[in-house]
């Protein structure tokens, strides 16, 4: 349709034709911008991954260390400055002063709390001002980790969780100064642009707003949430805040007290909080909430009296959003129309999140890692891995349809690795990649009777329908990828012919690092552990071949991914379907089949 030729149009008058301005020719971006752009994407991956493993060393610091530092009356400047640092990247904002470390000490009353206070900080919701004052402190000569170790052994460990976060920060502030350079104008983006832009006061009230109320998230205690979860019927007004944040998460059935208590039983659920934007919240949504804000009685002050400090920090979060929303989708006004508030008070501001397509999910989690697989070798034309739609999955198997080879399988069948780039957080708040790990029931093909496809889709369906994406998300993200081995690498022919030079080198490549895709951290394992009823009776095998009855355990392949599944992996991103009995949804599915990690190998082992 690009190339159709344009209708032609009738000549102007000459007089409009003369008062007609000159079209400008398109910007053209130059090289160095694009190259900038690639280099600050890569500078930011490189930042993520430092502290992704600034927040893995975290988990180290023991109760026992903390409890030393509280312990202290004074504290040594260096070990000071440190902890005023980390308070301030909590949101805490501690005044300088001879009551400053009395203040954070407070904070830190619950040492468990704490740390999972710090895990849940998003470096692309930080506060410009704060990081500010963080890169003065973190300027002092002395200010490093081989220096403070003589204070505490948990200073170092802190110090470098600090200089990692604002090293995220700082990069991806780069990396989007450097995407709008470039010009690339993605559908959302085009969009954007269609909306009236808001007034620059208004938007700088709003990154106010919406900053403070991420920051007070981060201060809600396991035990606030602990003592809404205790209340058998909670006060009225409680309940509809939790059912606007319900809706908001698009929780089914939110505005059912169980519904909410299952909501509030997800051990990521303020994470979950931060990967959400306005650009997520559907006009159905919307018109729930508001309605539910909209009543005289929803104000701060009452929300405090009756669900106290934490129902007064998810009320904030609420209208915060809700404001946002409205302030970025509210219609033009006419030239002199005076600008007005949203509905709910102090609009939100826009931010950053890891819910927007924006590829910081892939990044935050470690999705880089991957990438060697996955990307097109030049002179061969292809990637050694591809990963294939969970949703082309399910249509095989509810078509009765069997697994076919890679270079079988149509183009439509593989999620792109840019697509994969931009698919927002999944369950677990992991990356969207479910890897399967399976005996194969005969040489040539791992499932010539559709045994496991059908019992693999059955709980691929689950977790399809448990993505909670906004309604006008585009198509293609709404799916998870799969990492299957014969569908995902090149394999031998149907009846064992060999493959292609250029197929057997990608293969090799493939087959040397598949370890990773169940060793990742971020990524989902579904073992398929039990043999179909009566195997092998039915199977056919090539003459001089015999079944290999072993069961999934005793197979080399599987009790290898079952093993590196369970090094550093939680145990909820490993699902068992040998264990699945008559789960109907991904929260009972992940009760009956939770893996569980077992215990390392000894050496005699």
């Amino acid at each position: 349709a690009a190339d159709a030729p344009a209708e032609a149009e009738p000549d102007p008058p000459a007089a409009e034709a003369e008062a007609e301005a000159p079209v400008p020719e398109p910007e053209t971006v130059s090289r160095d911008a694009f190259i900038a752009a690639a280099a600050a994407r890569v500078d930011l991956e490189h930042a993520f991954a430092d502290f992704k493993e600034a927040a893995i060393n975290l988990d180290g610091i023991s109760k026992g260390q903390l409890m030393e530092l509280k312990s202290m009356q004074a504290l040594p400047k260096p070990l000071l400055d440190i902890l005023t640092c980390v308070s301030i990247l909590k949101g805490d904002r501690p005044q300088p002063g001879p009551h400053i470390w009395k203040s954070i000490k407070q904070s830190m009353s619950n040492t468990a709390y704490f740390l999972d206070q710090l895990q849940c900080i998003a470096p692309e919701c930080l506060d410009e001002a704060d990081i500010k004052r963080v890169q003065d402190i973190l300027a002092t000569p002395d200010m490093t980790p081989q220096a403070v170790s003589k204070f505490s052994t948990a200073a170092p460990i802190m110090l470098t969780w600090v200089i990692a976060l604002v090293g995220v920060w700082i990069k991806f502030k780069v990396y989007t100064t450097t995407q709008g350079e470039t010009g690339g104008e993605t559908e959302a983006e085009a969009s954007a642009q269609a909306t009236p832009t808001p007034n620059p006061d208004d938007m700088a009230q709003a990154q106010a707003a919406l900053s403070e109320a991420l920051a007070g998230l981060n201060k809600v205690r396991k035990m606030d949430i602990m003592e809404v979860k205790a209340m058998k019927t909670p006060p009225k007004m409680m309940q509809d805040v939790f059912t606007c944040i319900a809706t908001l998460k698009v929780v089914p059935q939110p505005d059912k007290w169980g519904s909410i208590l299952k909501m509030l039983s997800d051990t990521g659920f303020i994470r979950s909080l931060h990967t959400i934007g306005w650009q997520d919240v559907s006009e159905r949504e919307a018109k729930r909430v508001d309605a539910i804000l909209a009543s005289p009685d929803m104000t701060p002050e009452a929300v405090r009296q009756i669900g106290g400090p934490a129902g007064d920090i998810f009320f904030a979060w609420v209208v915060a959003l809700m404001n946002l929303r409205a302030l970025m989708t509210r219609p033009a006004q006419a030239e002199g129309e005076a600008q007005h508030t949203p509905a709910h008070g102090t609009p939100a501001g826009v931010l950053p999140n890891l819910a927007d397509g924006s590829e910081l999910v892939w990044v935050h989690l470690g999705g880089a890692e991957l990438e060697p697989q996955l990307l097109v070798d030049a002179e061969m034309g292809a990637a050694p891995i591809r990963l294939v739609d969970a949703r082309y999955l399910i249509a095989l198997a509810q078509d009765g349809g069997r697994l076919g080879r890679r270079q079988d399988l149509p183009d439509s069948a593989f999620v792109s690795l840019e697509t994969l780039r931009r698919l927002r957080i999944g369950s677990s708040n992991s990356l969207r990649i479910i890897v399967v790990s399976h005996a194969w029931l005969t040489p040539w093909h791992p499932d010539p009777h559709g045994d496991n496809l059908c019992l693999l889709s059955i709980a691929l369906r689950m977790i399809v329908d448990d993505r909670h994406d906004s309604a006008d998300a585009p198509d293609e993200l709404q799916t998870y990828a799969v990492m299957i081995d014969f569908c995902s690498a090149h394999q031998k022919g149907k009846c064992g012919e060999a493959r292609t030079t250029q197929e057997q080198a990608l293969f090799t490549r493939a087959l040397h690092s598949m370890g990773d895709w169940y060793s990742h951290q971020e990524t989902t394992v579904i073992k398929l552990t039990k043999l179909p009823e009566g195997y092998p009776n039915g199977f056919d095998f090539p003459d001089g071949m015999v079944a290999n009855t072993a069961d999934y355990a005793g197979r080399g392949w599987c009790f290898e991914e079952a093993s590196v599944a369970g090094l550093i992996k939680s145990s909820g991103k490993v699902l068992d379907l040998g264990q699945y009995d008559k789960a109907s949804n991904l929260e009972e599915l992940k009760k009956e089949c939770k893996a569980g990690r077992a215990p390392p190998l000894t050496p005699a082992e």
